[in-house]
């Protein structure tokens, strides 16, 4: 399973976050997309987005999930809670 998840944010604190999770064959498997209130940083913003997508994943009973967005920071994250959890490998894109 690949969990893509992403952020929209500006400087009015608008925020947008959006996850895919596709299975091995790139064929799609489930999404989601909310707005978030509260958040001071585009980097708050990535964190709700990833935590959005161990949640969907979880959801739906993905047992190894490969993690891939644009922050680096929070793909690190990932990678060291990758033997807690489901996560198993986060890639930056």
């Amino acid at each position: 399973m690949k969990c893509n998840f992403d952020e929209a944010w500006d400087e009015q604190r608008e925020v947008g976050v959006g996850v895919v999770l596709r299975n091995d064959a790139g064929q799609f498997v489930a999404a989601m997309v909310r707005r978030v209130e509260g958040i001071s940083s585009p980097l708050q913003a990535e964190l709700e987005a990833a935590h959005d997508g161990v949640l969907l994943a979880r959801e739906i009973g993905a047992v190894e999930v490969e993690f891939e967005g644009d922050a680096t920071m929070v793909l690190s994250v990932i990678n060291m809670l990758a033997n807690d959890h489901i996560l198993s490998r986060a890639y930056n894109y």
